[in-house]
């Protein structure tokens, strides 16, 4: 790993806005590489560590690269950014039953985001929590 990505995970705040990094957050257990109830492998837990670290804030390809492969003398997989969407994909599963999903930033990166809360006055909106009957209001009366 480079001194550059090093330095930047020592850090406590965004250097750029200075909003502090984040810490634990609830159901996620990354000492026992857990997410609520459920084991996630040891580089699905590399990579949540730098995405809790980091909750909101985006991070670059180029950086979880370096931190999951960089000092594996054969670079890492061939095509580490496939492996990267995979993991993804597992955790975003895991994720979302606690509350959070890790979102692509387009042409950059990923960050962890934590979901909003069920939306106020939105029963039998189609798609959105506490839905009953599958059908969505018809908000224009014209049509």
């Amino acid at each position: 790993m480079s001194k550059f990505l090093q330095l930047e995970m020592l850090l406590d705040e965004c250097p750029k806005c200075r909003r502090p990094f984040s810490g634990p957050i609830p159901n996620v257990d990354l000492a026992q590489s857990r997410v609520g109830s459920e084991t996630i492998t040891s580089q699905e837990t590399s990579l949540l560590t730098l995405l809790v670290r980091r909750l909101g804030f985006p991070i670059s390809n180029r950086f979880i690269i370096e931190c999951l492969w960089g000092q594996l003398g054969n670079g890492g997989p061939d095509d580490p950014g496939t492996q990267i969407r995979v993991m993804v994909t597992r955790l975003n599963k895991k994720l979302e039953k606690i509350g959070y999903k890790v979102v692509n930033i387009r042409a950059y990166g990923y960050k962890l985001v934590k979901l909003p809360d069920e939306i106020e006055g939105a029963e039998g909106v189609k798609g959105v929590k506490g839905d009953q009957d599958g059908k969505s209001i018809n908000t224009n009366p014209t049509a």
